[in-house]
């Protein structure tokens, strides 16, 4: 059995070196991308970067923690606020 699988995956290595290599498609994604470059979707680009920060993040939960304390759901409200609001483990 290790000899079987052995074999396949230098088979599957070679067919990806002689291809290639690992980095064939990291290449067609960077030109694809250097194509389609503008300002205006560099400027929605950056403004998306800004919302997924971990600060904007942050502030689109506390904005809806609020919403739903008006909403009348404040044990929900409370535990959105506690989670924003202690800091994470990695």
């Amino acid at each position: 059995m290790a000899v079987v699988s052995l074999t396949i995956f230098v088979g599957l290595l070679a067919d990806v070196l002689l291809k290639g290599g690992l980095f064939g498609l990291d290449r067609s994604v960077n030109a694809w991308a250097a194509s389609i470059q503008s300002a205006s979707l560099n400027s929605f680009m950056m403004a998306v970067g800004l919302v997924f920060d971990p600060y904007g993040i942050a502030v689109v939960m506390l904005a809806a923690a609020a919403y739903m304390w008006f909403k009348g759901s404040r044990g929900d409200s409370r535990t959105v606020i506690i989670a924003v609001l202690l800091p994470g483990r990695s």
